[in-house]
């Protein structure tokens, strides 16, 4: 399914100044000028490779495929003209934001955030475009773009666009019968010979002054095949959760980038002084914990978790989000990094399908290894929970995190900590000014200043005898007298057990 869709998304890189004038989207027509004065062109240098649309000021939307893996560097939107090769006025990429459950295997959640490092001085040829009101029917739209008009082709110098009409997802997912196709699709027809191509990828379908679709794939180019867009009326949540959740983040930003507590340091080199571990915690005793793992992506620890079965693990969503299964290594039976582990390769992962990256909220994940996992007296797995952690509870966690913040190194030998449950509404008390809440999904457990979880320990286990009860997932870090809050194992017991029976 990877091969076939990473095919057909429909993104291309073109030098500007080397583009055909006659060529056009296929079956499309020039652009009259200032006529989609909302469409701009992603720019990698002086290189077109995307398309996109004006949400305001300060945003523009894409598609998550075209900015998924990239760095903002040397990356801008150029708006306000309909050639590639002249005029236009161009704003530097602060950030790209792809949603955080995007799938390049699927192509689901193919949406994107673009934001700018400089507001967008509006005009009669600039102007931001509307978000829909409601769903789309079968309707007629129109598409803009500078995507090929043959394939394989170069991009037109000029803006092209076509009317298209779309069509029910039950047809698309009929024509479309060997790939998927979502509810937060929306597919287009019109006949042979009519659609987008290669360059138009993020860019906007729109119906009347609303923003419907961002083109997401196809079968290229125009063969007669339904052309798939990413859904934008199922995705406005999103759009104006994140796009509230980064003001609020440029205002406190410091806060939010510490939250997560997610680690990465050189396992080799991971040298630090004896007495340093989890924060107020000690040196774990050998074979203590056999259920800990050290996530490793190439010889870097970035995250811990805990053997659930001979096949799989269990981690935090946020270690998984944005990493490739194929980079990820299982690392078991050993206190210390630097020392000689077990190592299995991760053959898949399941992140839960509600997990928010903004609200960091269902912040659990599975790895599933390619070969089964050895027991052994410093290799064993850990028990599900079969009931719910009460408050008082005294708890333990275990991890390679950070001893000190800032400080740059993990420690090279498994530390550990006791720290006690507290109700979840003495912690969103606690919590009461920060841009994230703690919910009834998770666990919060809190000790005297100067003890507790911190960077690296993101993922690993917090235990209650045999028990895994809860999965590292944030702090206002580190130790600072604020509670530790954790993913409630408990709440996910049929969610996991689905998954690994």
């Amino acid at each position: 399914m990877f091969s076939i869709k990473y095919y057909q998304v429909l993104l291309t890189v073109t030098v500007v100044a080397a583009v055909n004038a006659e060529h056009r989207i296929v079956g499309g027509f020039d652009a009259e000028e200032g006529a989609f004065p909302y469409q701009v062109s992603l720019r990698r240098g002086n290189f077109h490779f995307c398309g996109g649309s004006i949400l305001n000021e300060n945003w523009v939307l894409s598609a998550a495929h075209c900015v998924v893996g990239k760095s903002p560097e040397n990356m801008s939107v150029v708006v306000g003209t309909n050639s590639l090769s002249e005029g236009g006025d161009w704003y530097d990429i602060e950030q790209f934001i792809p949603h955080s459950l995007y799938s390049p295997y699927s192509v689901k959640n193919d949406i994107a955030l673009v934001r700018l490092k400089e507001p967008i001085e509006f005009s009669d040829k600039v102007k931001p475009i509307n978000l829909p009101n409601e769903d789309t029917n079968e309707e007629d739209l129109i598409l803009s773009g500078w995507g090929t008009t043959t394939y394989p082709g170069n991009s037109p110098d000029k803006l092209q666009t076509i009317n298209l009409r779309s069509i029910s997802n039950v047809k698309c997912a009929i024509e479309h019968a060997k790939n998927d196709v979502f509810a937060t699709n929306i597919c287009t027809l019109t006949k042979k010979g009519e659609g987008a191509c290669h360059g138009d990828s993020g860019g906007p379908l729109v119906h009347e002054d609303y923003q419907v679709g961002v083109v997401s794939w196809g079968i290229p180019c125009a063969k007669g095949k339904p052309d798939v867009f990413t859904r934008v009326y199922g995705y406005l949540d999103w759009i104006k959760e994140e796009m509230e959740y980064r003001i609020v983040q440029s205002v406190n930003v410091r806060m939010l980038w510490h939250m997560m507590l997610v680690g990465c340091a050189l396992v080799a080199s991971a040298k630090t002084e004896p007495e340093r571990r989890i924060i107020g915690g000690i040196e774990a005793d050998e074979n203590k914990f056999p259920y800990q793992v050290s996530l490793r992506l190439e010889s870097f620890h970035f995250c811990g978790a805990a053997i659930l079965n001979n096949k799989w693990v269990l981690t935090a969503a946020h270690c998984l989000a944005h990493n490739d299964v194929s980079h990820i290594t299982v690392a078991v039976g050993s206190n210390n990094l630097s020392l000689q582990s077990k190592m299995y390769k991760a053959k898949k992962i399941i992140i839960h399908e509600y997990y928010s990256e903004l609200k960091i909220s269902n912040d659990i994940g599975l790895i599933m290894v390619e070969t089964p996992i050895s027991f052994s007296t410093s290799v064993k797995p850990i028990q599900l929970p079969l009931s719910d952690t009460i408050t008082g509870r005294l708890l333990t966690v275990s991890g390679w995190g950070l001893t000190e913040y800032p400080l740059k190194t993990v420690p090279d030998d498994l530390k550990t900590v006791k720290m006690r449950a507290i109700s979840t509404q003495l912690c969103k008390a606690m919590y009461d000014t920060y841009v994230v809440s703690p919910r009834d999904t998770n666990l919060c457990t809190l000790s005297t200043k100067g003890r507790g979880v911190c960077k690296g320990d993101s993922g690993g286990p917090l235990v209650d005898g045999k028990y895994v009860v809860g999965v590292v997932s944030w702090a206002a870090p580190c130790a600072l007298g604020k509670p530790d809050v954790f993913t409630r194992v408990y709440k996910y017991v049929d969610w996991i057990r689905s998954h690994i029976k």
